[in-house]
Protein backbone atom coordinates (compact mmCIF):
# COMPACT_ATOMS: atom_id res chain seq x y z
CA UNK A 1 0.00 0.00 0.00
CA UNK A 2 1.86 2.85 -1.52
CA UNK A 3 2.15 5.68 1.66
CA UNK A 4 0.49 9.26 1.60
CA UNK A 5 2.93 12.51 0.90
CA UNK A 6 3.26 14.67 3.90
CA UNK A 7 1.18 17.16 2.56
CA UNK A 8 -1.75 15.50 1.70
CA UNK A 9 -1.34 14.16 5.51
CA UNK A 10 -2.07 17.66 7.10
CA UNK A 11 -4.50 18.32 4.47
CA UNK A 12 -6.60 15.68 5.47
CA UNK A 13 -5.70 16.13 9.62
CA UNK A 14 -7.05 19.85 9.18
CA UNK A 15 -10.20 17.71 7.76
CA UNK A 16 -10.38 15.31 10.69
CA UNK A 17 -9.84 17.79 12.90
CA UNK A 18 -12.61 20.41 11.75
CA UNK A 19 -14.73 16.95 11.94
CA UNK A 20 -13.95 16.12 15.56
CA UNK A 21 -14.84 19.76 16.57
CA UNK A 22 -18.11 18.98 15.45
CA UNK A 23 -18.59 15.87 16.86
CA UNK A 24 -17.49 16.87 20.21
CA UNK A 25 -20.15 19.87 19.77
CA UNK A 26 -23.31 17.19 19.73
CA UNK A 27 -24.39 16.60 23.31
CA UNK A 28 -25.81 13.22 24.44
CA UNK A 29 -23.65 11.20 22.31
CA UNK A 30 -21.53 9.27 25.48
CA UNK A 31 -24.29 6.77 26.27
CA UNK A 32 -24.92 5.61 22.87
CA UNK A 33 -20.81 5.49 22.37
CA UNK A 34 -20.53 3.14 25.33
CA UNK A 35 -23.52 0.99 24.20
CA UNK A 36 -22.26 0.33 21.09
CA UNK A 37 -18.34 -0.51 22.29
CA UNK A 38 -20.35 -2.79 24.78
CA UNK A 39 -22.29 -4.45 21.82
CA UNK A 40 -18.67 -5.01 19.90
CA UNK A 41 -17.17 -6.30 23.03
CA UNK A 42 -20.07 -8.78 23.04
CA UNK A 43 -19.80 -9.55 19.44
CA UNK A 44 -16.41 -10.77 20.17
CA UNK A 45 -16.86 -12.60 23.52
CA UNK A 46 -19.45 -14.89 23.06
CA UNK A 47 -17.78 -17.07 20.81
CA UNK A 48 -14.32 -17.66 23.64
CA UNK A 49 -14.44 -20.26 25.83
CA UNK A 50 -14.32 -17.48 28.20
CA UNK A 51 -17.47 -16.00 27.22
CA UNK A 52 -19.29 -19.49 26.98
CA UNK A 53 -18.33 -20.51 29.83
CA UNK A 54 -20.17 -17.18 31.69
CA UNK A 55 -23.23 -16.91 29.54
CA UNK A 56 -22.58 -14.18 27.80
CA UNK A 57 -24.52 -13.66 24.66
CA UNK A 58 -25.27 -11.08 21.63
CA UNK A 59 -27.57 -8.22 22.83
CA UNK A 60 -27.26 -8.50 26.48
CA UNK A 61 -27.58 -5.50 28.67
CA UNK A 62 -24.74 -3.83 30.64
CA UNK A 63 -26.23 -5.22 33.69
CA UNK A 64 -26.35 -8.42 33.07
CA UNK A 65 -22.66 -8.21 31.45
CA UNK A 66 -21.64 -7.17 34.64
CA UNK A 67 -24.03 -9.91 36.78
CA UNK A 68 -22.33 -12.62 34.11
CA UNK A 69 -18.57 -11.37 33.96
CA UNK A 70 -17.00 -10.85 37.61
CA UNK A 71 -13.84 -9.05 38.60
CA UNK A 72 -11.04 -11.12 38.96
CA UNK A 73 -7.44 -10.63 39.51
CA UNK A 74 -4.46 -10.90 37.32
CA UNK A 75 -3.76 -14.56 39.49
CA UNK A 76 -7.11 -15.77 38.24
CA UNK A 77 -6.47 -15.44 34.58
CA UNK A 78 -2.94 -17.22 34.40
CA UNK A 79 -4.49 -20.76 33.76
CA UNK A 80 -6.02 -19.00 30.85
CA UNK A 81 -3.20 -16.80 29.49
CA UNK A 82 -0.50 -19.72 29.64
CA UNK A 83 -2.81 -21.50 27.51
CA UNK A 84 -2.82 -18.64 24.55
CA UNK A 85 0.93 -18.60 25.47
CA UNK A 86 0.88 -22.41 23.86
CA UNK A 87 -1.19 -21.49 20.98
CA UNK A 88 -4.76 -22.74 21.76
CA UNK A 89 -7.51 -20.04 20.11
CA UNK A 90 -10.54 -18.38 20.97
CA UNK A 91 -9.70 -18.81 24.76
CA UNK A 92 -9.99 -15.15 26.20
CA UNK A 93 -10.59 -13.97 22.40
CA UNK A 94 -10.99 -14.92 19.23
CA UNK A 95 -8.22 -16.39 17.47
CA UNK A 96 -4.86 -17.18 18.63
CA UNK A 97 -2.55 -14.36 20.14
CA UNK A 98 0.78 -13.48 18.54
CA UNK A 99 2.20 -10.80 20.93
CA UNK A 100 2.29 -10.62 25.42
CA UNK A 101 3.41 -7.67 27.17
CA UNK A 102 5.56 -8.21 29.47
CA UNK A 103 5.16 -6.43 33.69
CA UNK A 104 7.26 -6.04 36.12
CA UNK A 105 5.08 -7.31 38.30
CA UNK A 106 5.05 -4.08 41.30
CA UNK A 107 1.79 -4.91 42.58
CA UNK A 108 1.82 -8.56 43.10
CA UNK A 109 5.46 -9.92 43.17
CA UNK A 110 6.43 -12.26 39.69
CA UNK A 111 6.02 -10.67 36.08
CA UNK A 112 2.97 -10.98 33.99
CA UNK A 113 2.15 -11.60 30.55
CA UNK A 114 -0.42 -9.45 29.16
CA UNK A 115 -2.24 -10.46 26.12
CA UNK A 116 -1.61 -8.22 23.32
CA UNK A 117 -4.61 -9.54 20.17
CA UNK A 118 -4.42 -7.80 16.81
CA UNK A 119 -7.69 -6.42 17.50
CA UNK A 120 -6.08 -4.71 20.41
CA UNK A 121 -3.23 -3.10 18.83
CA UNK A 122 -5.95 -1.79 16.28
CA UNK A 123 -7.93 -0.34 19.21
CA UNK A 124 -4.64 1.38 20.25
CA UNK A 125 -4.03 3.08 16.86
CA UNK A 126 -7.87 4.32 16.62
CA UNK A 127 -7.24 5.51 19.96
CA UNK A 128 -4.11 7.14 19.63
CA UNK A 129 -5.53 8.84 16.71
CA UNK A 130 -8.60 10.01 18.06
CA UNK A 131 -6.65 11.56 20.81
CA UNK A 132 -4.30 13.21 18.62
CA UNK A 133 -8.02 15.02 16.72
CA UNK A 134 -9.12 15.61 20.29
CA UNK A 135 -6.68 17.93 20.85
CA UNK A 136 -6.14 19.56 17.72
CA UNK A 137 -9.96 20.22 17.95
CA UNK A 138 -9.76 22.00 21.23
CA UNK A 139 -6.98 24.08 20.16
CA UNK A 140 -7.99 25.10 16.54
CA UNK A 141 -5.88 23.93 14.16
CA UNK A 142 -3.96 21.05 13.20
CA UNK A 143 -0.28 22.37 13.57
CA UNK A 144 1.31 19.34 15.50
CA UNK A 145 1.04 17.24 12.56
CA UNK A 146 3.13 19.72 10.44
CA UNK A 147 6.18 18.25 12.76
CA UNK A 148 7.57 15.13 13.84
CA UNK A 149 6.07 13.40 16.92
CA UNK A 150 9.08 11.66 19.77
CA UNK A 151 7.81 8.53 21.63
CA UNK A 152 10.10 7.86 24.62
CA UNK A 153 9.07 4.25 24.94
CA UNK A 154 10.90 0.14 25.81
CA UNK A 155 12.79 -1.27 23.13
CA UNK A 156 11.06 -2.81 20.46
CA UNK A 157 13.11 -5.20 20.52
CA UNK A 158 10.77 -8.85 20.89
CA UNK A 159 11.66 -12.11 21.97
CA UNK A 160 10.26 -15.12 21.13
CA UNK A 161 7.77 -17.12 23.47
CA UNK A 162 9.25 -20.19 23.81
CA UNK A 163 5.64 -21.79 25.17
CA UNK A 164 4.36 -21.09 21.46
CA UNK A 165 4.88 -24.23 19.48
CA UNK A 166 1.19 -23.87 17.81
CA UNK A 167 2.12 -20.34 16.06
CA UNK A 168 4.83 -18.31 16.16
CA UNK A 169 4.49 -15.53 19.48
CA UNK A 170 6.64 -13.17 20.78
CA UNK A 171 7.12 -11.18 24.21
CA UNK A 172 8.34 -7.57 24.86
CA UNK A 173 7.41 -4.16 26.43
CA UNK A 174 4.33 -3.00 25.52
CA UNK A 175 5.28 0.22 23.77
CA UNK A 176 7.15 -1.40 21.74
CA UNK A 177 4.81 -3.75 20.72
CA UNK A 178 3.20 -0.82 19.66
CA UNK A 179 5.68 1.13 17.60
CA UNK A 180 6.22 -1.62 15.87
CA UNK A 181 2.46 -1.59 14.46
CA UNK A 182 2.58 1.45 13.61
CA UNK A 183 0.78 2.63 9.75
CA UNK A 184 3.13 3.13 7.99
CA UNK A 185 2.04 6.82 6.95
CA UNK A 186 3.06 7.51 11.01
CA UNK A 187 6.38 5.98 10.90
CA UNK A 188 7.18 7.59 7.51
CA UNK A 189 5.70 11.10 8.51
CA UNK A 190 5.41 11.44 12.13
CA UNK A 191 7.34 8.82 14.09
CA UNK A 192 10.97 9.58 16.19
CA UNK A 193 12.84 8.24 17.36
CA UNK A 194 12.85 5.37 13.82
CA UNK A 195 12.75 1.90 14.44
CA UNK A 196 16.69 1.60 14.11
CA UNK A 197 16.99 3.97 17.68
CA UNK A 198 13.72 2.34 19.27
CA UNK A 199 15.53 -1.14 19.30
CA UNK A 200 18.45 0.28 21.98
CA UNK A 201 17.86 -1.75 25.27
CA UNK A 202 20.55 0.11 26.93
CA UNK A 203 18.85 3.06 28.53
CA UNK A 204 21.98 6.10 28.65
CA UNK A 205 22.61 5.18 24.46
CA UNK A 206 18.86 5.16 24.03
CA UNK A 207 18.44 8.75 25.42
CA UNK A 208 21.65 9.58 23.73
CA UNK A 209 20.83 8.72 20.38
CA UNK A 210 17.31 9.89 20.64
CA UNK A 211 19.12 13.30 21.52
CA UNK A 212 21.33 13.72 18.92
CA UNK A 213 18.80 12.44 16.20
CA UNK A 214 16.28 14.71 17.09
CA UNK A 215 17.80 17.94 18.90
CA UNK A 216 17.83 19.63 14.97
CA UNK A 217 14.38 18.43 14.01
CA UNK A 218 11.29 19.74 14.02
CA UNK A 219 9.22 18.04 16.89
CA UNK A 220 6.06 19.17 17.71
CA UNK A 221 4.61 16.35 20.04
CA UNK A 222 6.28 14.44 22.82
CA UNK A 223 5.16 11.55 24.44
CA UNK A 224 6.81 9.20 26.83
CA UNK A 225 6.53 8.91 31.08
CA UNK A 226 7.35 11.99 32.50
CA UNK A 227 10.25 11.09 34.52
CA UNK A 228 11.85 8.84 31.12
CA UNK A 229 10.85 13.11 29.47
CA UNK A 230 12.94 14.70 32.53
CA UNK A 231 16.31 12.70 31.87
CA UNK A 232 15.40 12.83 27.74
CA UNK A 233 14.79 16.50 28.25
CA UNK A 234 18.06 17.49 30.19
CA UNK A 235 20.10 15.19 27.15
CA UNK A 236 18.50 17.15 24.47
CA UNK A 237 19.16 20.83 26.31
CA UNK A 238 22.67 19.51 26.67
CA UNK A 239 23.19 18.53 23.47
CA UNK A 240 21.55 21.90 21.42
CA UNK A 241 24.22 23.49 24.18
CA UNK A 242 27.24 25.49 22.42
CA UNK A 243 28.26 29.11 22.21
CA UNK A 244 25.88 30.97 20.56
CA UNK A 245 22.88 29.05 22.28
CA UNK A 246 22.19 27.96 25.75
CA UNK A 247 18.54 26.55 25.68
CA UNK A 248 16.74 26.36 29.41
CA UNK A 249 13.71 25.20 28.21
CA UNK A 250 12.85 22.43 25.30
CA UNK A 251 11.24 24.68 23.34
CA UNK A 252 14.47 26.31 23.17
CA UNK A 253 15.70 23.69 21.04
CA UNK A 254 11.92 22.60 19.40
CA UNK A 255 10.07 26.02 18.70
CA UNK A 256 7.27 23.95 17.57
CA UNK A 257 7.12 22.08 20.28
CA UNK A 258 3.38 22.37 21.78
CA UNK A 259 1.35 18.96 22.68
CA UNK A 260 3.26 16.73 25.51
CA UNK A 261 1.08 13.15 25.88
CA UNK A 262 2.10 10.90 28.99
Amino acid sequence: MPVLPKSLVTLGASLQTARTAVKLRRAGTAVPTQEKALANLLDHLAVTEQGRGHGLARGQSYAEFARRLPLRTYEQFIPAIERMKRGEPNVLWPGRCSFYAVSSGTTAGPTKYLPITEDMLRHFRQAGLASLFYYTARVGHAGIFRGRHLFLGGSTSLAPLPESTATPAYVGDLCGIAALNLPGWVERHLYEPGNAIAQIADWSAKIDAIARQTCKRDITLLAGIPSWLLILAAAVMDRATNSKSHPTHLQGVWPNLECLVH
